[in-house]
């Protein structure tokens, strides 16, 4: 009976010292960043720094009790030469995941006929560059390359813009309805009865990391793109 009550103490006194791990780094963040949520702790290959995602978004470096941050990627050399990003390889996993989590139905597709790859790309009717990509669609599925677009109105959801492709996801056709946002300067408000999922999309974006449109994913989460053109994201895909 002693015996079992010691065990079972030292497994509380174990899951308090866990729980507590971080609470000095929390309290730290908390009072350099007053309203900022803190949605994740890892750690990282270096004991002397962990990894901190804010607000589901923001990703930080920090010192274990919370006195020192740095903001940025990690990399990590190779002895046999080359480098690797390690948060940029821990980002992709995270959106591979994301990825697999969102509903065909709630993408905009633009299928080939003879796919061979397909990419996911967060877009904004009002992005010059997601125009232009927009106007060479046929060159992308005549290569054998499928598109989804998932909305990112990059100047958020308060916009005119975000209004417009709440709208756009709102059509029947939403397929020709992107076409008239983008390239013939159509704007709309949504329908009031619409459940659009734009701003799942939006903060989605947000947390692979998207800062600007388009944005371009592999079904994997590695990004490839800024714009690139057809033959470019052929290239780019390893297509032939």
């Amino acid at each position: 009976m002693r015996y079992s009550l010691i065990v079972l103490l030292t497994l509380v006194t174990g899951l308090a010292q866990a729980a507590d791990k971080y609470e000095t780094l929390r309290q730290r963040l908390g009072a350099a960043f007053p309203g900022a949520m803190i949605t994740a702790i890892e750690e990282t290959p270096l004991p002397s720094l962990v990894e901190v995602e804010l607000n589901g978004i923001e990703r930080l470096y920090v010192s274990p009790d919370g006195e020192y941050l740095l903001s940025g990627d990690m990399f990590q050399t190779r002895k046999e030469g080359g480098v690797v990003n390690l948060s940029e390889k821990k980002l992709a996993g995270v959106r591979e995941q994301g990825l697999k989590s969102v509903k065909a139905a709630d993408m905009i597709t633009y299928k080939a006929k003879q796919e061979k790859a397909e990419v996911f790309v967060f877009t904004d009717t009002s992005c010059g560059y997601c125009q232009r990509l927009h106007e060479q669609m046929s060159g992308y599925n005549s290569q054998g390359i499928t598109v989804h677009y998932l909305a990112f109105p990059r100047g958020g959801m308060g916009t005119e813009t975000a209004q417009t492709m709440r709208a756009v996801w709102c059509e029947k056709d939403r397929n020709t309805a992107l076409t008239h946002a983008k390239l013939d300067g159509v704007t709309a408000k949504p329908k009031a009865d619409c459940k659009d999922p734009v701003e799942n999309q939006y903060l989605l974006g947000n947390r692979f990391g998207v800062r600007g449109t388009p944005a371009i994913f592999t079904a994997t989460g590695d990004q490839i793109g800024g714009y690139l053109s057809p033959a470019d994201m052929g290239k780019a895909l390893g297509l032939k």
